[in-house]
């Protein structure tokens, strides 16, 4: 009985040791990068071991968060080198710690999860908890920013569901504002506001840090507004600038206040708090702000019918959108943006050309109204034009890939009829030149009628082509989407479920999500990414270590200088092996296999190959002999197909080699499956 009264503290007691990690004192509600001597620094590297090395590489990279993405990865990168090579286990955690940081402020969310979540599998068997407790909190940014939201609230829920054991004191005031700020920015407005308000009745009892105060009243007024609680909302937008007034430092809350009094038809108002936002925030460097109150004085004095004004305040907001845009920065310079923000895990430039997008065509909407209001038909056009080419960039990317690869068809098919025409008409004019031979119009008719035939024979063979392309699709995505493995995958995520370990369980929820996605994704398209491809056999084989655990492991060694987010492959290619490697190979294997992938070359040619050290396939064959299982493999025939359809298509030309590795006795001891593919 002692020892449930005591379980939930017990569970409780990470989440305060996370609210100090998450944010420690006064001084820190405004989280600053320290930046370290680099230079200095890289003087030592010369005279140090390859451990020594390593730990300098850290330093190094940590001194390049934010401030420098590229040379951030390139130290990190470095670092976890040294550190494999050094076979020690913590520096290796380490260093994926920082390879995750190095792939965040990149943008490259689904790396810096991977190596997020190495790191924290060392610092679990170790029972580290700051370590457990700091990369929980950097792989919540990492879901919430690649835009998993469902994960991230599942860790949200998750972390909330102990607060209700934490005594009110100034800990849980900052555990609190944290929670505050993802459920705000993730639209769950009540969630948010309960914490926020929270956060202010603490401060009754624990005083908090005024900053904390303004940034909670500010982050307060936004839900309400959102909420159309436009009463409550400037009650707290107006003690958000009291304070933040008094400590000097920057805030939204003017800009909110012109907001809100626009939504409530108030004009003069609003214009007031509008005019006032421009200065205010061209003194503290923030030009998002100043894009977004120059936009609110061109929607109020378009809607007074004062067009000039109007344009004025719209062509400055589009000024200072477009600069956000191309300069990835929402303040005139990186420090005092740093200086700014809550904690430098939110400064993500993907995330700054997001909303700089959404203002950009924001503006072209209001100067398309404007000019319709002026009858400038032509300009209205214009600005509904860039409009739409603004929210195609915004929306999806392989939108406009699409549209441009209709177009191109459009065109190449526009031109072949015509050249069709062209020789129907030739062939019309010869006829009409020849009709007093009765020989010469028969041959002239058996040539056109020959040459329609023609037409409609490559025309049928294209379109059986296409149908066997579809065909070989839908087998590769049936082989892929395997109804076992997944039924499979989804038990073992139930039974980290039953099991209570939802941490474990939403994990292999994401990665479940990513493959089938990347799969999907995939099945669609003609070529992807070397990198995508990675990605997916990454995915499929983390997934199938779980249903495997005892019996398998896995290992990509893949070649430094491919250049892989620009190497297109055809997708898809190793995977149905990988499976069979599995399956058919380790699976009947009694001691624990391995899988390895390969991937080398160079950017003209890919070698990619797959090895398993299972029982071969003859010993394979035989197992399924003894249980009258007559098995035919999918993936060398449909693979096999595939291969000769793209090598019919395309110049790039890719071969399959399929070894059977035997050993001094001639005994199976695996199987290798390699391709070239040529690429560029």
């Amino acid at each position: 009985m002692k020892s449930k009264l005591f379980h939930p503290i017990f569970k409780f007691i990470p989440f305060i040791v996370l609210f100090l990690y998450f944010n420690n004192l006064e001084g820190q509600i405004y989280d600053k990068v320290g930046i370290a001597n680099t230079e200095s620094l890289k003087t030592l590297i010369h005279t140090q071991n390859n451990r020594e090395r390593a730990g300098t590489y850290l330093k190094i990279t940590e001194g390049y968060f934010v401030i420098d993405p590229d040379s951030c990865m390139k130290y990190a990168q470095m670092a976890l080198e040294m550190a494999t090579n050094s076979d020690d286990e913590q520096l290796i955690a380490e260093a994926n710690l920082y390879m995750g940081k190095a792939n965040y402020f990149r943008g490259n969310y689904a790396e810096s999860i991977s190596h997020y979540l190495e790191s924290s599998d060392y610092y679990k068997k170790v029972n580290n908890l700051p370590k457990i407790l700091l990369l929980d909190e950097l792989l919540v940014f990492a879901y919430y920013y690649s835009g998993n939201y469902d994960v991230t609230l599942a860790h949200l829920e998750e972390i909330k569901t102990h607060l209700k054991y934490m005594p009110d004191s100034s800990y849980l005031a900052h555990f609190v504002i944290g929670m505050g700020y993802f459920y705000r920015y993730l639209a769950c407005y009540d969630e948010a506001i309960s914490l926020f308000l929270q956060y202010n009745e603490i401060n009754k009892k624990h005083p908090v840090p005024l900053a904390g105060l303004a940034l909670s009243n500010g982050h307060l007024g936004y839900c309400y507004q959102q909420t159309g609680k436009l009463k409550k909302a400037i009650d707290c937008f107006r003690e958000d600038i009291r304070i933040s007034d008094d400590l000097k430092i920057n805030t939204r809350s003017y800009l909110q206040l012109g907001e809100v009094y626009e939504k409530m038809d108030s004009l003069k108002k609003a214009l007031d708090y509008y005019n006032y936002s421009i200065p205010f925030y061209e003194k503290h460097g923030n030009i998002h702000y100043k894009s977004l109150a120059s936009l609110g004085l061109g929607r109020i004095y378009l809607r007074l019918g004062k067009y000039d004004k109007s344009r004025s305040e719209l062509m400055n907001a589009l000024s200072s959108a477009e600069w956000v845009y191309n300069n990835k920065l929402l303040y005139k310079t990186l420090n005092t943006e740093i200086k700014s923000f809550y904690t430098s895990l939110q400064i993500v430039e993907k995330f700054k050309e997001e909303i700089s997008l959404k203002i950009i065509a924001d503006i072209h909407f209001e100067l398309y109204k404007l000019f319709t209001k002026q009858l400038l038909y032509p300009n209205a056009l214009d600005e509904y034009v860039k409009y739409h080419q603004t929210l195609d960039k915004l929306n999806n990317f392989k939108q406009v890939a699409t549209i441009e690869e209709i177009k191109d068809r459009y065109e190449s098919e526009k031109k072949e009829q015509q050249i069709n025409l062209l020789s129907q008409e030739k062939a019309m004019s010869q006829l009409k030149l020849r009709q007093s031979g009765i020989i010469v119009f028969a041959l002239s008719g058996l040539f056109l009628l020959a040459l329609i035939v023609a037409v409609l024979l490559i025309r049928m063979i294209r379109i059986r082509a296409e149908q066997k392309s579809v065909v070989l699709k839908q087998k590769l995505l049936r082989s892929q989407m395997n109804p076992h493995f997944l039924y499979n995958s989804l038990a073992s995520i139930q039974k980290f479920i039953v099991t209570e370990d939802s941490q474990t369980a939403s994990v292999y929820l994401s990665r479940f999500s990513n493959l089938v996605r990347n799969i999907l994704d995939s099945s669609v398209e003609e070529f992807v990414s070397l990198e995508q491809e990675v990605n997916t056999i990454k995915y499929y084989l983390e997934l199938q270590k779980v249903r495997y655990i005892e019996k398998m492991d896995y290992a990509i060694e893949l070649d430094k200088q491919l250049d892989i987010e620009n190497i297109q492959v055809p997708p898809m290619l190793a995977q149905p092996f990988i499976e069979n490697a599995i399956e058919h190979g380790i699976k009947h294997k009694h001691t624990k296999g391995l899988v390895t992938i390969r991937i080398s070359g160079n950017n003209n040619r890919v070698i990619l190959e797959v090895e398993d050290d299972g029982v071969g396939r003859q010993k394979a064959q035989e197992f399924l002999n003894q249980k009258n299982i007559k098995h035919k493999s999918l993936a060398t025939s449909i693979t096999q197909d595939r291969i000769k359809i793209l090598n019919k298509k395309s110049r790039q030309k890719i071969s399959l080699e399929i070894e059977d590795l035997k050993d001094s006795t001639n005994r199976g001891i695996g199987t290798k499956v390699r391709f070239e593919i040529a690429v560029g």
